[in-house]
């Protein structure tokens, strides 16, 4: 899963979700975007998607300018709220 901040600017979101399409068709494992604010799907909403699918084990990788508190604090502590009602393998 990528996650990413999130805009209210159509450009930038248009980017972000064309980005982490790109790089699902290029791996063999299923890529799913994310955003901390503004748009969906939010970070409980993409892990839940994922589960859906069947996948147990999900990496995260934080796609930020500034990383900050959002990568040391938010970004793991909605991951770790999502993971702990669906039970779910996170790194």
């Amino acid at each position: 899963m990528i996650v990413g901040h999130g805009t209210r600017d159509p450009v930038g979101t248009r980017q972000f979700f064309e980005l982490v399409e790109r790089v699902d068709r290029r791996c063999e494992l299923t890529v799913a975007p994310a955003v901390l604010e503004f748009q969906q799907p939010d970070i409980d909403a993409a892990v839940e998607s994922l589960v859906g699918q069947g996948i147990r084990h999900i990496h995260i990788a934080p796609l930020l300018l500034f990383a900050a508190g959002h990568a040391k604090t938010d970004i793991p502590g909605e991951v770790n709220a999502a993971i702990g009602r669906l039970g779910v393998d996170v790194t």
